[in-house]
């Protein structure tokens, strides 16, 4: 009997690792299901959402609530269906896949060395490969945008939306005494679609970092989502109850994706936005990914609007292309200007990124080199991740990133 108990319980465990499998298969033949190829566009849409990134897929899924409207998103990059890039490890894996090849020209500041750019070229964008630490600028980083002539985007225009995106489940409550977490969710949280929390399981270390910056008077605070983004202060990582990536991926696109009126197209560039006569956005121009220069270009109609989500990066350059942007580097491509705008392609505020390593004379035992050099905290700290918690979940935190060479 104990045999036969035996064998039904390891068939019952074959049988649900089948049905995750095929449930992944269909999940994700799903979503390729729900794309469209070039022969399936229409001529016209009302809308058409230039980039899949974060702020393309939150636009196409508010826009497309609107069953009467059609709406239509240009992604360059491919949807990443790998299970592996919602795990809390993909944090530190920066895969050549699903960022674009970009290096920049040489920088006067640092001995004319040029240095690899990263951006995203995927659906979901940034948020597909980012760190996933849920993270926001202080009250006064969004006021001086406001102050510079940009009415709304000080932090009292912007703090409604960004807790509307949000919602933020606490640490359990022994965690929390433990380690003292804080947080504020009325003043930095909602009841939106993308999850945050704090990882179950914390580095006994982290209690000798937050005694030694008091010691030093660094200012502590409650909350930096809330506005008081500076001095120490916890922050969670964007992953939902099963600590895994929480996106707009599977935030935004994938409870949109069966609406009728919206359309994906992957694996396609935008070339540039075309105007008439007013100089009113009325197309645009779009050409195969990998495709040489010269082959065939498809225009796709909007008779409502364009919206420009390529990212700080390419969408400067698609309006340049276009014919939008400073009229000498305009005319030396030999672009013909629609409109004389200096600030376009201009001005970016990027942060650098740098790493220090330290040699401690004593350490905290376990610390996250103990995942190497213990064999039997690395099997526990295994055995804790099957249950979706324990110390994996904060590689993300610890780890040193690992660039695409």
């Amino acid at each position: 009997m104990a045999r036969l108990t035996s064998r039904l319980l390891g068939l019952t465990q074959l049988l649900a690792v089948l049905g995750a499998v095929n449930g992944y298969v269909e999940m994700f033949s799903g979503l390729q299901a729900r794309q469209i190829n070039p022969g399936q566009l229409a001529a016209a849409y009302d809308y058409i959402v230039v980039g899949g990134g974060h702020s393309g897929l939150v636009i196409a899924n508010r826009l497309s609530e609107d069953s009467g409207r059609s709406v239509l998103v240009v992604e360059y990059g491919y949807f990443d269906n790998n299970p592996a890039q919602v795990e809390p490890a993909s944090a530190t894996q920066y895969l050549a896949r699903n960022l674009f090849n970009l290096s920049s020209v040489a920088q006067p500041g640092i001995g004319n060395r040029q240095g690899q750019v990263y951006a995203a070229s995927v659906v979901g964008g940034g948020s597909t490969v980012n760190g996933m630490l849920f993270d926001r600028g202080s009250a006064e980083d969004y006021d001086i945008w406001e102050r510079l002539g940009n009415p709304g985007w000080g932090w009292a225009g912007l703090l409604p939306y960004f807790k509307k995106s949000t919602t933020f489940t606490p640490p359990s409550p022994e965690l929390t005494r433990e380690y003292n977490i804080t947080w504020d969710i009325e003043g930095a949280y909602g009841n939106g679609p993308i999850q945050a929390t704090f990882p179950d399981w914390q580095w006994p270390g982290i209690k000798i970092q937050w005694k030694a910056w008091a010691e030093v008077g660094m200012p502590i605070n409650i909350e930096g989502a809330a506005g008081d983004a500076f001095g120490a202060y916890w922050v969670p990582s964007n992953v939902d109850q099963q600590y895994r990536r929480s996106y707009a991926r599977n935030g935004y696109w994938d409870p949109a994706a069966n609406r009728a009126n919206l359309k994906l197209l992957t694996g396609y560039r935008v070339n540039e936005v075309l105007f008439n006569a007013n100089k009113r956005a009325e197309s645009v121009t779009i050409q195969e990914r990998g495709s040489a220069n010269g082959a065939p270009t498809i225009t796709v109609r909007a008779t409502q609007e364009i919206i420009l989500c390529a990212g700080w990066l390419h969408t400067p350059q698609i309006l340049q292309r276009s014919g939008v942007g400073p009229r000498a580097l305009l005319q030396q491509a030999g672009i013909n200007v629609v409109a004389d705008l200096p600030g376009v392609g201009s001005n970016l505020q990027d942060h650098p990124v740098s790493r220090a390593g330290f040699q401690y004379q004593t350490d905290v035992v376990p610390n996250p080199g103990s995942l190497n050099s213990n064999a039997t905290f690395r099997t526990w700290a295994d055995q804790q991740w099957q249950q979706r918690k324990g110390q994996w979940v904060l590689v993300m935190r610890w780890s040193p990133p690992r660039f695409p060479s």
